[in-house]
């Protein structure tokens, strides 16, 4: 069966049901599965669910109806017209300086974990995604590049106070550029602390962690990469007076600060990119407001769906984190 016979079949109008059963004469003569399916060009999932028996009826593929509800916590339910002007709700919120202005840039999973933790809705992501999309309130999907993969040592994390991560990121503001020194607890995925300034030096970096030991308590490790503020002299020697062991991540591998990495990538996706900023002060205050979403309010993944908030004092006595060095 030749790949000119694809276009022969599309023109001819042939229905989906007549395509599945051309696979299926020509699979009892020795052709694969695999190639068949590609060259009448068929979705392997579409073609082995249409062969259950149970979902073919009168010619037709069946397909699942709505139900147009969802269940919720208290017993009963909840329409999806009341889903939808809630998400409508959510999409409309404009004043920057509020958390919830960053919840309609999450992805329908912890949207719906938001969802069903201050509104009691049990909705499915998949079926919050359709009608999300179905309300034109899901972004455009931006291809990103996959790092090549490193065999690395690991610790296991399960406690606050093990392992701190710290780097820096840039930002623009109208009069100037920005710096923004973080400090992230890895157990917990708590940003326990921040420096915004013209620059970063070692000085507002050995400032921040001796405010963070006040306030926190002492980590065992604080990881950064190789930039000069953290490879200072003055650095070393206050790590070695408060017996913090301090790590360096290996050049070039942004892996070996990943959990970092990660909330800055995050942060320059659900904040950076949806705000404008006039100056240092105006970066402050909505930056705040944003840290206080991402702490209080956004659910991880990692974190079986919890804020960090919530996984420090829920699960904090029984966790583990598997951390990549």
């Amino acid at each position: 069966m030749r790949r000119c016979q694809k276009k022969e079949i599309r023109q001819k109008g042939t229905t989906d049901i007549t395509l599945l059963l051309i696979v299926e004469i020509y699979r009892t003569w020795g052709f694969s599965i695999t190639y068949l399916l590609k060259v009448v060009g068929i979705p392997s999932s579409s073609y082995y669910r249409a062969r259950n028996p149970g979902f073919i009826i009168a010619g037709e593929i069946h397909k699942r109806k709505n139900r147009g509800y969802s269940f919720n916590v208290f017993g009963g339910t909840t329409d999806d017209e009341e889903l939808e002007k809630l998400l409508i709700y959510i999409s409309n919120a404009d004043s920057q300086l509020e958390e919830i202005y960053y919840l309609k840039f999450l992805g329908s999973k912890k949207l719906s974990r938001y969802i069903l933790t201050y509104y009691g809705i049990r909705v499915n992501h998949k079926k919050l995604h359709r009608i999300r999309k179905k309300l034109n309130l899901v972004g455009k999907y931006k291809k990103r590049d996959k790092h090549p993969v490193r065999r690395s040592t690991s610790m296991k994390v399960t406690e606050k106070n093990q392992l701190w991560e710290a780097d820096i990121t840039f930002v623009k503001t109208r009069e100037e550029p920005a710096a923004i020194l973080t400090v992230l607890d890895v157990y917990d995925r708590n940003v326990v602390g921040t420096y915004v300034g013209n620059s970063c030096k070692k000085e507002n970096f050995i400032e921040l962690i001796k405010l963070l030991i006040e306030n926190r308590g002492r980590p065992q490790f604080i990881r950064t990469d190789n930039g000069s503020q953290f490879r200072a002299i003055n650095t070393g020697i206050f790590m070695n007076e408060e017996e913090i062991a301090h790590e360096f991540g290996m050049k070039r591998n942004p892996n070996s600060q990943a959990y970092i990495e990660s909330f800055f990538s995050s942060l320059k996706r659900e904040f950076v990119e949806n705000n404008e900023f006039l100056n240092l002060d105006d970066l402050c205050k909505k930056l705040n407001v944003y840290l206080g979403f991402y702490n209080n309010l956004r659910h991880h993944g990692s974190l079986n769906y919890y804020s960090p908030t919530d996984f420090s004092e829920i699960r904090s006595n029984y966790a583990e984190v598997l951390v990549k060095l």
